[in-house]
C-alpha cells in the first residue's frame, strides 16, 4: 500500500511538471543566470501540490499521528504555506517587489510562532540552554526567512536545489524514524517524493526551473520541520542531549555556508546583498568551466556527508563536533574555490 502511495505521489508530480513545462511561463535571465535560453519555471507548482495531497490523503487514513498539533496549528500552517505559494508564484508569472516578498514571509513566520510551534530555545557551549522567551517570535521569523531565502539563493544549477533537497528530506526522515517522530517521517517522505517527481524534467538538464514557488516552498518547509522536530523533542532521548537548530544547519550545511559566506563578502565590499549577483561559491565554479551536473554531484556529496554526520550525532558534544567539522570542509572547499578564481583573473 505505502509503496503504491508514494508512487502516486511521484507521478502526481511528475505530470503536473509536465504541464507546467507546456504552460510556457518563462524564466527570467538576470545577472544571476547561468543559462542562456529562456527556460519555462514555476515548475515547483508540482512539488507543492502533490506535497499537499500526500499530507491530505496521510490526514485522512493517518488522523492520530496528526494529534500532537491543535486543529488551530495545522490550520496555521495550511495558511501560511499558501500564502508562500501564491505570492512567490505570482513573482514567477509577474515580478513583485522583494520588499512585498519578504513582508509576506515574515508575516507567515510569525504566524507560526504565534501559533506555539516557533523555536523556544538555543543551546550555546558553556552556556547551556537559553529560554528565548520574548524573543521566540523574533528568532523563528529569522530561521523561517533565513531558510525560504537561503533555499532560493542556491537555486541556480539544474537539479542542485531539488537534489539536494531530497537527500536532506531522507536523512531527516532516518533521524525522526529512529526516533518515533511517524508525522515527520512520513512528511519527509512526501516531500521527497515529490521532488523526485519534479526532478525528472529538472536534471540532469532542466526542461523547467522550480522558481521562486519552488525554492521558496522548500525553504519555508524545511525550516518547518526543523521547528517541528524542536517541538517534539524527537532528535535524541533524552531530550537534554538536544541543540535546536542545528540539526538542520548540519544537514544543509553547504547551502547556510555559501549564501552567509557570499554576502559576508558582498558586504564587506560594500555591495548590495539584495541585488541579483552572480557571486556564489557555485556561481564561480560554473564560470571556471564546472557544468551544472559536475555542481550538483558535488554539493550532492556535501550532503551526504553532512547527513551522515548528523545521524551519528548523538549528543551535544558530537553535535557541535560535526558542525565544526562541516564548517572547516565548506571553508576549505570556499578557499579552494576562490583560489580557482584568482588563478582565471590573473590569466
Amino acid at each position: 500500500m505505502w509503496l503504491l502511495y508514494g508512487l502516486v505521489i511521484f507521478i502526481v508530480s511528475a505530470t503536473i511538471a509536465k504541464i507546467m513545462v507546456s504552460l510556457g511561463i518563462t524564466d527570467r535571465l538576470t545577472t544571476r543566470s547561468l543559462h542562456t535560453c529562456p527556460t519555462p519555471r514555476a515548475g515547483g507548482v508540482a512539488i507543492v501540490v502533490a506535497y499537499s495531497l500526500g499530507i491530505a490523503v496521510l490526514y485522512r487514513h493517518e488522523p492520530e499521528i496528526f494529534g500532537i498539533y491543535s486543529n488551530g496549528q495545522l490550520c496555521t500552517i495550511a495558511v501560511a504555506i499558501a500564502a508562500i505559494v501564491v505570492t512567490s508564484l505570482y513573482d514567477d508569472i509577474r515580478p513583485i517587489s522583494y520588499t512585498y516578498r519578504l513582508i509576506v514571509q515574515i508575516v507567515c513566520a510569525a504566524a507560526i510562532a504565534q501559533s506555539g510551534l516557533g523555536l523556544s530555545k538555543l543551546w550555546l557551549p558553556y552556556v547551556g540552554y537559553i529560554q528565548l522567551g520574548a524573543f521566540k517570535t523574533l528568532f523563528t521569523i529569522l530561521w523561517i526567512v533565513s531558510f525560504i531565502n537561503i533555499f532560493n539563493f542556491m537555486d541556480g544549477v539544474d537539479g542542485l536545489v531539488g537534489g539536494c533537497s531530497i537527500l536532506a528530506c531522507a536523512f531527516l526522515a532516518i533521524i525522526a524514524q529512529g526516533n518515533g517522530a511517524s508525522l515527520m517521517q512520513y512528511s519527509l517522505a512526501i516531500l521527497a517524493l515529490s521532488i523526485a517527481g519534479f526532478l525528472t524534467f529538472n536534471f540532469p538538464k532542466a526542461k523547467i526551473f522550480m522558481g521562486d514557488v519552488g525554492s521558496h516552498s522548500l525553504g519555508f518547509l524545511f525550516a518547518l520541520h526543523e521547528i517541528n522536530m524542536d517541538a517534539i523533542h524527537a532528535y535524541v532521548t533524552p531530550a537534554d542531549n538536544f541543540i535546536p537548530c542545528l540539526t538542520a544547519i548540519i544537514i544543509v550545511g553547504n547551502f547556510v555556508f555559501d549564501v552567509v559566506f557570499t554576502l559576508a563578502r558582498r558586504l564587506a565590499s560594500g555591495k548590495s546583498i539584495v541585488l541579483p549577483h552572480n557571486e556564489f561559491l557555485f556561481h564561480i565554479l560554473y564560470k571556471n568551466n564546472w557544468s551544472h551536473i559536475k555542481i550538483s554531484l558535488l554539493h550532492f556529496g556535501f550532503v551526504v556527508f553532512q547527513g551522515g554526520l548528523a545521524c551519528i550525532s548523538k549528543s551535544k558534544t558530537s553535535m557541535a563536533l560535526s558542525a565544526l567539522v562541516v564548517l572547516v570542509v565548506q571553508a576549505t572547499y570556499a578557499c579552494i574555490v576562490l583560489h580557482m578564481k584568482k588563478t582565471a583573473d590573473a590569466k
